[in-house]
């Protein structure tokens, strides 16, 4: 079973995903973010086995990233600006990793992609800021909300349990 972020992480997952490479910290970020958007929609399920079936398993609905974006918007757990900008993180995550050659924050495809995300650094920055710098900005960002968010939110509960 894959490794799922918490509160506690948080620091070393931020450390870890600045000193990367462009492409490991879009890799890192994504599955970061991916990890805390399962927690959450975890937090409006069971805990049961038909719960986890829906995020592991072959073929199990909850199972990507773009899945479980999905389900935590529906369920009024992220924001419709954090959905937009998970998707652009998404896309980018895509690119890298489907791309081997040549890619980073400055290839045309990934800048644009980029520069659709929120600017959320020093505002008299946002001008001369690069696009690795406007990813870094937002993906801290969404990383501590997300965070906070797992944190605050009560887990379901129910009699039929």
């Amino acid at each position: 079973m894959k490794n799922r972020i918490d509160r506690s992480d948080f620091d070393e997952v931020l450390s870890e995903f600045k000193t990367e490479s462009d492409r490991g910290s879009a890799l890192i970020a994504a599955s970061a973010i991916e990890d805390l958007l399962e927690n959450l929609a975890r937090k409006r399920l069971l805990d049961c086995k038909a719960s986890n079936s829906l995020f592991s398993g072959f073929n199990s609905p909850l199972g990507t990233f773009s899945s479980k974006a999905i389900i935590c918007r529906s369920l009024g757990l992220i924001a419709e600006d954090e959905f937009s900008d998970i998707e652009v993180i998404r896309k980018i995550r895509n690119e890298f990793g489907h791309n081997w050659k040549g890619l980073n924050f400055e290839t045309q495809k990934i800048r644009g992609l980029t520069m659709n995300l929120e600017w959320f650094g020093p505002l008299n920055e946002e001008e001369k800021s690069r696009a690795r710098d406007r990813f870094n900005y937002l993906v801290a960002l969404l990383l501590s909300t997300l965070s906070s968010r797992v944190d605050a939110v009560d887990p379901i509960e129910s009699d039929l349990a």
